[in-house]
């Protein structure tokens, strides 16, 4: 009985990959969801536990900067070696696609890139909205 519950739940799982995020829908009963965009993956790896090897399975993980371990994690992905490496070539279209700060712009222009530190209430927001520049919060 175990084992046919455990193959109704990997049935019910769903892994979507887009250039645009990383999708894992799973539950029978209660369905949940997470999502992660493209570009806040910072790290993908594989991990294949003595059953999965034997099954030809395995388990990918989606870590992000700042985090201190994996967010998303795929489980039971067949031929997991493949989708490792689908996954981290939609990652590297998604950085090149990217425009890093420090790139010239149609004009050939490049922008100037300032950091504003300070406290809570130190007013950094409204010196960037006063200077007419777009914010690009990062957090540590």
């Amino acid at each position: 009985m175990r084992l046919l519950w455990q193959a109704v739940v990997v049935i019910c799982r769903r892994y979507v990959l887009t250039e645009k995020y990383v999708l894992r829908v799973s539950g029978v009963f209660n369905r949940g969801a997470a999502t992660l965009p493209i570009e806040r993956v910072q790290h993908v790896v594989l991990v294949r536990t003595l059953l999965e090897r034997l099954t030809g399975t395995g388990t990918l993980g989606f870590a992000t900067a700042g985090t201190g371990g994996i967010e998303i994690a795929w489980v039971t992905v067949d031929r997991p070696v493949q989708r490792i490496e689908e996954v981290r070539a939609v990652v590297e279209r998604g950085r090149k696609d990217e425009a890093s700060p420090g790139a010239p712009d149609a004009r050939g222009h490049r922008p100037v890139v300032i950091g504003l530190a300070g406290g809570i209430g130190s007013g950094k927001s409204e010196v960037a909205r006063a200077r007419g520049v777009r914010l690009r919060r990062v957090g540590f």
